[in-house]
């Protein structure tokens, strides 16, 4: 995403989509890349763990558990097969670049697209997928995105992408520094 050249970068949180993916479509796309040998079954077999509440309660309304690595690995094989084909069918015209921190997703625009793309259009696109989230939109000189492992991401005065790692990250704009700063001190308190 860093030095990416970007008109706008969209931000969508698909966390509330993890328990909404039936087992069998998740299933179907990762039998897809992995075969149906050992390594399918495996994720097959996690996947059919059962999930209890803090009160020893069975829970079925999970079907992707949010469980770290694999959870990450397994939700992107899914969108790679179901998000960025249809992404891609709809809107041909668009430069995309798209980066995944779990469950969420980056979309990175160019200027000089010819199809009309935006906010609403991507609202649509989730929904006639069957999927939930929710989408924010920055440009150049808007603030910033927060996301996995405490990271930002700003679209600079030039139209990069641009990844911080920490807010002591070098940057030559004073106010994003500031800003950098403030939330920083926000998620450590």
């Amino acid at each position: 995403m860093a030095g990416k050249r970007a008109d706008r970068l969209y931000k969508l949180d698909l966390g509330d989509s993890l328990p909404m993916i039936p087992i069998s479509l998740i299933l179907d796309k990762v039998k897809l890349f992995v075969g149906d040998g050992n390594l399918y079954r495996l994720i097959s077999d996690f996947l059919n763990i059962p999930i209890y509440d803090d009160f020893g309660n069975r829970r079925f309304d999970v079907s992707l558990p949010p469980i770290g690595e694999l959870t990450r690995v397994i939700f992107n094989i899914v969108l790679i097969d179901v998000f960025d084909r249809e992404f891609t069918k709809r809107f041909p015209g668009i430069e995309i670049q798209i980066y995944r921190f779990v469950n969420e997703v980056f979309i990175s625009t160019r200027e000089n697209d010819q199809v009309t793309f935006d906010v609403d259009a991507l609202y649509k696109l989730l929904n006639d997928l069957q999927l939930v989230g929710t989408i924010h939109s920055i440009g150049p000189g808007d603030d910033c995105h927060i996301i996995y492992n405490r990271r930002v991401v700003i679209v600079d005065n030039t139209g990069k992408a641009v990844l911080r790692e920490n807010p002591e990250a070098k940057s030559s704009d004073y106010r994003i520094k500031r800003e950098l700063y403030c939330i920083y001190a926000i998620a450590r308190s």
